[in-house]
């Protein structure tokens, strides 16, 4: 690395330290006037409509309870919760069977001459009927456009059922529900459990194994979740079994989760219902205190975090922003300004490593910040290294070398890592060789990053040349799909090494040929998979969809997926979008899927249910910023320079908040946790990625600045901007600490 690169690596460093002096400064990032441009265009067709035979069986379900046909009903509606995947639906696209329902004039798009829809202005919002709006009020000029989930529409029908009607349900699946709780819970198999409330919620075993999950949650440091878990027990018919002990652990799981308001409600209707009640709390009876200040103080200290979880700090860097919310912070030491400990060499050999120095000094002369698309990974005692020509495991302590391995993809550069003196290629092997060394270093986060469980690591690879006969999904006017032969169908290999156990042994991999799932054979990875709780997470483009693939960590076996968006023809050929390096995030039982085509998806881990989804503007042409990133886009034979946007897409998740920074919008967008809806946003201006948090605040890196701005927006807010020393650029990523 140049010598400039080292220098502004310790002033980022030492810039991030000193960001806290100026919260109290004037500067504030250009605030969007009404959700975004109004000339810039939503897809009309994101979220994948539900297959025909699944929607006509919940119309079929609204049929039969209309006409009090209860047991013909609960069957329609199980059988739509045993469906494989859920799907967000429009209620209000059209009359539907069985009800006086009519299409909603300010929430349908227009429609032409031809049926067509029209194309609308502004972001949309997708999110569940059954979800409570809470918290900020929306934003006037970002209006929703209502989705719900079909699963969970369901299971609304299912909870409004009148008693003779649960009866009628209860008998016929309340004994399988037990069994399978019974089974789960003697095996200790908390997805087990998690399948009972997803098929089987409103019988009474399916409320036990809620409050089981909601207990699960409180224990591992998901408060919201536990919250989420426990406010769906009370909501049922079969929360009486379990008060007041519900109540109180609701309460304790709004508290820790910063809900002091919903903490507070649920205390103060505990001491009317049951203002003597006494609890049985470590071993010792315990009633809670008559007046509402001694009441108050007793919760808050029941809801204090367990000492282990509160001052556990983050051990190692294991993916990209540390941990699975992508805003970890560490114990990290002073910047590094003299020399450095040890050096190791990231490229294969010395002619690409020349290339690299001459590209990254280029970028600086002409002013474009050379952010390096590869990230390194600390686990244990090992730096994992991803570079142009290998994937190398390196020791922390000495910079010695422990394993290195040639992944498929970069098998075309044949040169002999270990020599300094390789003999030079001509001048149109060099030309060809510096465009994929380009694109490997300053473009491609796909390849370039990594993540680790701590016993694996796992890197995306290509597999060359397109494959031809794909299959894409595809919408018509009136919402059917079909099953489309494409062309050309791009996949790529995810693969699993060995980090420390057997110098870097291939353990498995998935996708391309030779895969050990067939189904994931065409499969386009998007970016590295989430490690969580034995389960890798990982966005994949296939047939034209965008999913959620779910493998097992050990062994890569397809656990399940869910479609979360279809690519529409306008943007299928934009290959831009598999450089971008996605990946899920996670925070209190909601997994946060972005998707590269303009939309978002929140889904329930719990229940697999999808949650919310989001939809954004597409709109990456903000000029007012120019990194290394920058891609041509072909169309037509012509070539067209567009800006790559963001430069890292992961959602950063904090406070019940969602920070995107999605690289096909020119926005930064915040969200609630909860229910996906917008809180605010802002134009990116020159801004080029989301840091990290300090406080309340997000740490934003721009091309001549690094700004705090308020969670709360901009708008409500002023945030602080600490502008760079001149002729100075970003180059790099750091830590917050």
């Amino acid at each position: 690395m140049d010598r400039f690169n080292l220098r502004w690596v310790a002033l980022v460093k030492a810039a991030l330290v000193a960001l806290a002096i100026l919260a109290g400064g004037h500067a504030s990032p250009a605030l969007a006037a009404d959700g975004g441009d109004d000339e810039t265009n939503v897809p009309e067709r994101v979220f994948l409509p539900p297959a025909r035979a699944t929607r006509q069986l919940l119309d079929r379900a609204e049929q039969l309870l209309a006409q009090r046909r209860f047991a013909e009903a609960v069957q329609a509606l199980n059988s739509v919760l045993n469906t494989p995947e859920d799907f967000f639906y429009r209620p209000d696209e059209g009359r539907r069977p069985g009800t006086d329902a009519q299409p909603d004039s300010k929430q349908d798009p227009p429609g032409d001459a031809s049926g067509h829809q029209k194309k609308i202005n502004g972001p949309k919002q997708i999110v569940p009927k059954e979800i409570p709006h809470v918290d900020e009020p929306r934003r006037p000029g970002l209006e929703a456009q209502t989705y719900r989930s079909l699963k969970n529409e369901a299971r609304r029908l299912l909870g409004e059922l009148p008693p003779e009607a649960r009866r009628s349900y209860e008998l016929q699946f309340g004994a399988t529900a037990r069994r399978k709780l019974d089974e789960a819970l003697l095996a200790g198999d908390m997805e087990a459990v998690a399948d009972v409330t997803r098929l089987y919620f409103h019988t009474e075993a399916g409320a036990d194994a809620m409050n089981v999950l909601g207990r699960y949650h409180l224990e591992q440091g998901r408060p919201l979740a536990a919250a989420l878990c426990f406010e769906q027990v009370q909501q049922s018919p079969a929360a009486a079994a379990f008060e007041p002990t519900l109540s109180l652990m609701l309460a304790v799981s709004w508290s820790r989760a910063g809900q002091s308001e919903r903490s507070a409600d649920v205390l103060t209707k505990m001491r009317r219902r049951w203002p003597k009640v006494r609890f049985d709390i470590a071993g010792r009876p315990t009633q809670m205190p008559a007046s509402e200040a001694e009441a108050k103080q007793w919760l808050s200290g029941l809801a204090r975090a367990r000492p282990a979880a509160a001052s556990k700090a983050l051990a190692d860097w294991t993916m990209t922003g540390g941990d699975s919310s992508r805003a970890a912070q560490v114990a990290g030491g002073r910047p590094l300004l003299l020399r450095p400990c040890w050096r190791q060499r990231v490229a294969a050999d010395a002619n690409i490593e020349q290339i690299i120095s001459v590209q990254s000094r280029q970028l600086f002369d002409q002013s474009v910040p050379a952010l390096p698309a590869m990230h390194p990974l600390a686990v244990g005692n090992v730096v994992l290294m991803r570079g142009p020509g290998r994937l190398t495991a390196v020791d922390a302590e000495s910079g010695k070398i422990v394993w290195q391995i040639e992944p498929v993809d970069d098998g075309k550069h044949d040169t002999d890592s270990d020599s300094d003196n390789d003999a030079q290629p001509s001048a149109r092997d060099r030309l060809a060789l510096s465009g994929e060394v380009y694109e490997r270093i300053w473009q491609d986060r796909t390849v370039g990053t990594l993540s680790s469980d701590g016993e694996l690591v796992f890197s995306l690879e290509d597999v060359g040349a397109a494959t031809a006969g794909g299959q894409r999904v595809v919408i018509d006017n009136l919402g059917s799909r079909r099953i489309q032969w494409a062309g050309d169908q791009q996949s790529n290999v995810l693969a699993a090494y060995e980090v420390r156990q057997s110098q870097g042994k291939r353990r498995w991999s998935v996708g391309g040929p030779g895969g050990i799932e067939p189904k994931l054979d065409h499969a386009f990875f998007l970016g590295p998979p989430l490690p969580l709780q034995g389960r890798l997470y990982v966005i994949a483009e296939m047939a034209g969809e965008i999913r959620l693939v779910v493998l097992s960590a050990d062994s890569g076996r397809l656990q399940w997926s869910q479609q979360l968006a279809v690519v529409d023809d306008e943007i299928a050929h934009e290959t831009s979008r598999h450089t971008y390096g996605i990946s899920p995030s996670f925070a209190d039982g909601t997994l946060i899927c972005p998707t590269t085509v303009g939309a978002v998806v929140g889904v329930d881990l719990t229940t697999r249910l999808l949650l919310w989804g989001y939809q954004y503007p597409r709109d990456a042409a903000n000029g007012t910023v120019v990194t290394a990133g920058n891609w041509i886009a072909r169309r037509g034979g012509e070539e067209t320079s567009s800006h790559q946007g963001w430069s890292d897409g992961c959602p950063m998740v904090s406070g019940g908040r969602v920070i995107l920074t999605p690289p096909e919008s020119s926005q930064l967008h915040c969200l609630n946790l909860r229910d996906g809806r917008l809180l605010w946003q802002m134009d990116r201006g020159r801004n080029l990625y989301a840091a990290g948090f300090h406080g309340d605040n997000v740490i934003l890196v721009g091309q001549d600045a690094i700004s705090l701005v308020p969670m709360v927006g901009p708008e409500k807010a002023k945030g602080a901007s600490l502008a760079l020393p001149e002729g100075s650029m970003p180059s790099g990523r750091g830590y917050c600490t």
